[in-house]
């Protein structure tokens, strides 16, 4: 959302206002450069219309609008429902979420993309904008700069077409206790890997993460990212082998082999059996007495001196398991999106859905129940501060998780 504040104060979207007289032009006589941009399909721009009374205003706003840039006419948003304050005239008319200036974009977790329109809209406004020459890709972590501390994360420095550039490369750290980076690892070249050292606790902040940043310089000109590395331990991955029937006919037993980084120890939930986590980034243990007509579910808690890493997923009933092409890994049901949608509010979180929800849960990071719910199309759950696991199960029965913080 503070993107997109920034891309108004930058003068994107109309300057209309609502006043004591309905709505009106933030600067009576005056419209902005966006404004004269801004033509209906009446052929008129917004800005002839300064002056006019808030019922002409209001009408020109209802039709259909798109602004009138040098590459061509691209379409805003307006509702043939009237219009709406704040929104008509201020977007553009595309449903992506991950564009700067595009509608609705009501995600408050998504980075979005400034994209070339929004670029050439700025420009049209007055603004010299230069594009980069130079491109940083970071392969393993999300656009914000986030990812793990314990796994490999490569940068690569390119044109404009995409061709590898030789660039110096620094690497540096934030200290706490100096309150200043210093540099930990320089290199030359088209690509740099950002090491996988074991975290200092002297880099790492109040919410066990490692901030850092990436310097690429090329042609004498420096380009700094910052990044996030999580301290906590993560597990990557489990892999299931000797699916077996016991003794009693209602039961089975197999393998569980759990892949994960950072981890001094921690423990796995099979239903209620717990096994502690013993190992080097890999740990197996054998269950049995799972009953074979219930899902079985892992919970698995690692630890270090950090933090706690957490993660839930649903394996399937014995003939589920047994249909797969065991020892093969199953695939995390977090990976089957759904439509539902949440946002961090201060410290609630709100969730909605297009469709009745089978369920809401919301567990701590230690494995506690902290709010569950059924049959509800939207929500909001206050939380303390923290992380949390969101799992949601929709009507069609795919269930999904997600990490949430509280700030």
């Amino acid at each position: 959302m503070l993107q997109r504040q920034l891309g108004r104060i930058l003068g994107f979207g109309t300057s209309l206002a609502e006043g004591k007289t309905g709505t009106t032009f933030s600067v009576s006589r005056f419209p902005s450069a966006f404004d004269n941009m801004v033509v209906g399909n009446d052929g008129r721009k917004l800005g002839d219309l300064c002056g006019q009374p808030s019922d002409d205003i209001r009408s020109f706003m209802a039709q259909g609008l798109s602004l009138k840039l040098p590459g061509g006419d691209i379409a805003l948003y307006s509702s043939p429902q009237g219009y709406e304050p704040s929104r008509s005239g201020c977007f553009f008319a595309q449903t992506e979420n991950d564009k700067l200036m595009a509608y609705p974009g009501d995600s408050r977790e998504r980075l979005l993309t400034i994209d070339a329109a929004t670029i050439e809209a700025l420009a049209a406004i007055g603004w010299d904008v230069k594009p980069y020459g130079v491109q940083v890709r970071f392969d393993g972590l999300d656009k914000a700069g986030y990812g793990s501390a314990y796994s490999a994360h490569t940068v690569q420095a390119v044109d404009q077409t995409g061709t590898p550039l030789n660039a110096q490369w620094t690497y540096q750290l934030y200290d706490n206790r100096t309150r200043q980076y210093t540099t930990h690892h320089t290199a030359t070249g088209s690509t740099f890997t950002i090491p996988t050292d074991a975290p200092d606790e002297a880099f790492v902040d109040s919410f066990a993460f490692v901030q850092g940043r990436v310097a690429c310089s090329v042609d004498g000109v420096e380009y700094a990212y910052p990044v996030f590395l999580e301290a906590q331990p993560i597990f990557l991955n489990y892999q299931l082998s000797n699916l077996q029937e016991t003794d009693n006919e209602y039961y089975y037993s197999m393998d569980i082999t759990l892949f994960f980084q950072g981890a001094q120890s921690g423990e796995i939930w099979v239903n209620s059996h717990i096994f502690p986590i013993n190992g080097e980034n890999q740990c197996t243990v054998h269950t049995s007495s799972l009953f074979k007509y219930d899902k079985t579910v892992l919970m698995i808690l690692l630890y270090n001196d950090f933090g706690e890493g957490f993660s839930y997923l649903t394996l399937g009933t014995f003939e589920e398991l047994k249909a797969k092409e065991l020892p093969s890994a199953p695939t995390d049901e977090s990976t089957n999106k759904t439509n539902v949608r949440y946002a961090i509010n201060g410290n609630t979180c709100e969730i909605r859905s297009p469709q009745p929800l089978q369920s809401v849960t919301i567990v701590d990071y230690r494995g506690h129940i902290e709010y569950t719910a059924r049959d509800i199309r939207e929500t909001a759950v206050t939380l303390e501060k923290g992380l949390y696991i969101l799992i949601t199960v929709d009507a069609d029965g795919k269930k999904e998780t997600n990490k949430i913080v509280i700030l």
